[in-house]
This record gives structure tokens, C-alpha cells and sequence, in this order.
């Protein structure tokens, strides 16, 4: 790949940057998470520009691309907030949340395999072992990125199960290629193991089990997570499983508690990969299903409609033709099930729907103590409100009144 053309897509990338920020309202506070991140972009490509530095593979060139690409339908959305129509700007963040959401995968992918500062690429950036080992006998140790059609039928037959052809394939390129740019990367690949490995046969089962139930959404920001649980009511209970913007590799928790507030919490995955758990020392999960299952009380409502969220962003992008629908477990169910979603987006009802960009609660408090942050969790009756300190003073718990058998530390977003 040419190192001129390189550098010319980063400087476009740059004028870009420069445009989107000129469109984002100053001073407001549900700006500032847009803001942050075109901030933290203009500082990767100004280290880029700056240094001249331009790498040779054609996957260096593949990403920026892909991040040109992107900004520029962010740019789209973005313009609409200059609209004195006041109505538009609600579906204009709502986008621009999702876009950003996008571009700081894309953009920490690229700083992790082409740091700005270094002379080649970094490989054996996958951290599991079982992990490395299927992407260098499949495809090489210093093969940066693959085509994802060519990774979806090595895992096919790593699994011995059917998923070309099927609409298992849609969920296993949305999982590996997220921002749709055709490829999986070592990065990309690396998050996959976190979120749902280690690579063996039950894998394809912890995800249809955490898609088939709503128990995972995707990449949906913490402001929609919120307006999705508001509908409808908030009720103690309702929850959504999405992927975490901070930490890639782990996933995010929004939750309405025992007093009808949304909180935010953190799943972290585990390395070597095979488990979950509320906090890096705690005890882990073997996936998604069991961390729900192990928290009745808190966790009883799940509203996170994957398909619908997935048809809606594909019409948007145009890359969706026929509607997707829930399939059956590694087994069996190849097709698409009869108890298909009766609810998915149009790009109608996507107009229609009042999605309204909310501000990011507060850090939560102890409700006992009213200082220390909340990282408790009573069980069996899985209420949350506590400090740990506090949390162990109590023999039962003060929201419901049940025998307390243990006590789990968690760590808030």
C-alpha cells in the first residue's frame, strides 16, 4: 500500500474531526461524551500526521477507511443538530451516539494493532492461548485481519455446527465484525473470546442463549439503554446487557434497582477466557445466562431486543433486505424459529420512535452511609444499594427484609 495515500486518508480523517466538533453544541452536558471521543480521535490521527507515520499493510489501510467511512455518516447525523427543528435532534443523537460508539472500537483496534509511535504492526494480540492457537493454524501468527466469511467457516467447522447460509451467520459477523467493514482483526477476534468463549462447542450456545432470551442487546450506548428501560415504566427488575464503550472487552449493566433507579454496572470477562463476574476478584460465571440467572431478584426483566436493534441499525446503514428472526440452539434450528419477533423496527416506526439522548446518572451512594459508592450486592434476594462496609454490618437485607446468606462486590461504572 502506498504511503502517500495512507497519510492523505488521515488527513482527511483529521478535516473530518475538525467539521464534527464545529457541529456538536458546546456546553452541554449530552455533548460531552461526543465531545471527549472526537478529542481522543484528532489526538491519535495528529500523532499519525505528525510523525509521518504510515504503515504498508494493506489492513493499515482498511481501517482507516473503515473510520472514514463511519465519520462520515456521523457527519450526516451531526448535521442535523445545526437544524432549528428542534425535533430532529433527538434522533440525530441517538445515531451519533451509536456512531461514536462504533468509532472508539475502530479507533482503540487501530491504536492497539498500528501504535502511532511504533516502527510495525503488533500481532498476538489475542490473550487467550486456546484463542491464539485457532487463529495461527487457521489463518497465521502475523496475519493481522481476515475477510469475516473466512473466519465464520473456520469456526463452523470448529464447532460442527451449521451456520453459512443460516441467520446464525448475521449474529456471528455482527459479533466479529462489528462496524462492518468486511474483516476480523486479531482485536476484533480477541473481544469475541472475552465475550463469549473459550473457543469450543458450547460456545454457539452462550450466544443464541444470550441473544434467543434478550439477555444481550450489542453495542447500544448507556443513554439508549436507559430511554429503552424507561419504556414502559421502571420496575425493579428490568434489565439490559449491552457491550461496555470503556472497556471493550467487558460488558455493560443497566438495571432499575429496588427503588425504581437506573444504575450502570460492569461485567468483567476473565483471562484465560471462560468466565464472568461482578468484579475482577470475585467469583466467575461460565457465561451470560448463568451471571443472570445467579441474580433473580435484581435481574427478572430482560429488554434487550437484539434483532430489533440489529434490523433497525441495518436499515439505517442499508444492508438489511428481509427481517431477521430468533433461531434455534448449536444443535438444531438451522432456519429461522416460529416464534419470530413480531416487534422489529421499521425504518418508519425508527423515525417515529422519541428517542430522547439522556444525561448519565450520578455515581449511586451507599444508602446507608450516603458516602461510600454502591459495589454490594445482598444474596440470595440479589438487592443492590449498599457499600460493602456497610453491606457487612447487616444480617438482613434493608430493602427486603430477607436473611442475607452472602454478599457479592461489584464495581460500578
Amino acid at each position: 500500500m502506498d504511503r502517500t495515500t495512507t497519510l492523505e486518508v488521515s488527513w482527511r480523517i483529521m478535516q473530518k474531526l475538525d467539521e464534527l466538533h464545529t457541529h456538536i453544541p458546546e456546553n452541554d452536558e449530552q455533548s460531552r461524551e461526543l465531545t471527549d471521543s472526537v478529542d481522543m480521535m484528532k489526538r491519535l490521527f495528529g500523532k499519525y500526521t505528525q510523525n509521518q507515520r504510515s504503515f504498508t499493510q494493506s489492513a493499515f489501510f482498511q481501517m482507516l477507511q473503515s473510520i472514514d467511512k463511519l465519520l462520515e455518516s456521523t457527519l450526516v447525523h451531526s448535521k442535523k443538530l445545526l437544524s432549528p427543528v428542534v425535533a430532529t435532534h433527538a434522533e440525530a443523537f441517538k445515531w451519533l451516539y451509536r456512531n461514536d460508539f462504533l468509532l472508539c472500537q475502530r479507533t482503540q483496534e487501530l491504536n492497539a494493532i498500528f501504535p502511532p509511535d511504533a516502527l510495525s504492526p503488533t500481532v498476538g494480540v489475542i490473550q487467550d492461548r486456546s484463542a491464539l492457537s485457532f487463529w495461527a493454524t487457521n489463518f497465521g501468527a502475523n496475519t493481522i485481519q481476515v475477510p469475516n466469511g473466512i473466519v465464520v467457516r473456520a469456526l463452523q467447522t470448529k464447532f460442527n455446527t451449521s451456520i453459512i447460509d443460516t441467520p446464525k451467520e448475521r449474529i456471528f459477523v455482527y459479533f466479529l465484525d462489528p462496524t462492518r467493514d468486511g474483516f476480523v482483526s486479531q482485536f476484533d477476534f480477541n473481544l469475541f473470546t472475552r465475550w463469549f468463549g473459550p473457543i469450543d462447542e458450547q460456545c454457539p450456545d452462550r450466544i443464541y442463549n444470550a441473544v434467543n432470551r434478550k439477555i444481550l442487546t450489542g453495542y447500544v450506548p448507556a443513554t439508549e439503554a436507559q430511554y429503552i428501560l424507561e419504556r414502559g415504566g421502571l420496575r425493579e427488575g428490568k434489565y439490559l446487557i449491552r457491550f461496555s464503550k470503556s472497556q471493550p472487552d467487558s460488558f455493560g449493566l443497566t438495571y432499575v434497582d429496588a427503588r425504581g433507579s437506573i444504575k450502570h454496572a460492569r461485567i468483567c470477562t476473565r483471562v484465560p477466557v471462560g468466565g464472568l463476574s461482578g468484579s475482577p476478584d470475585s467469583t466467575p460465571y461460565p457465561n451470560l445466562l448463568a451471571f443472570v440467572e445467579a441474580f433473580p431478584q435484581l435481574l427478572r426483566e430482560p429488554c434487550g431486543n437484539f434483532f430489533e436493534w440489529l434490523e433497525e441499525t441495518a436499515i439505517s446503514y442499508g444492508q438489511l433486505s428481509v427481517p431477521l428472526a430468533p433461531f434455534g440452539g448449536s444443535n438444531g434450528g438451522s432456519g429461522p424459529s416460529s416464534s419470530s419477533s413480531s416487534s422489529a423496527s421499521s425504518p418508519a416506526s425508527a423515525e417515529q420512535s422519541p428517542v430522547l439522548p439522556l444525561p448519565q446518572p450520578a455515581q449511586p451512594s451507599c444508602t446507608i452511609c450516603e458516602d461510600a459508592p454502591v459495589n454490594a450486592v445482598f444474596l440470595e434476594c440479589g438487592h443492590l444499594g449498599c457499600c460493602v462496609n456497610c453491606a457487612k454490618k447487616c444480617k438482613i437485607c434493608p430493602f427486603c427484609r430477607a436473611p442475607i446468606a452472602r454478599i457479592k462486590t461489584i464495581h460500578m461504572m
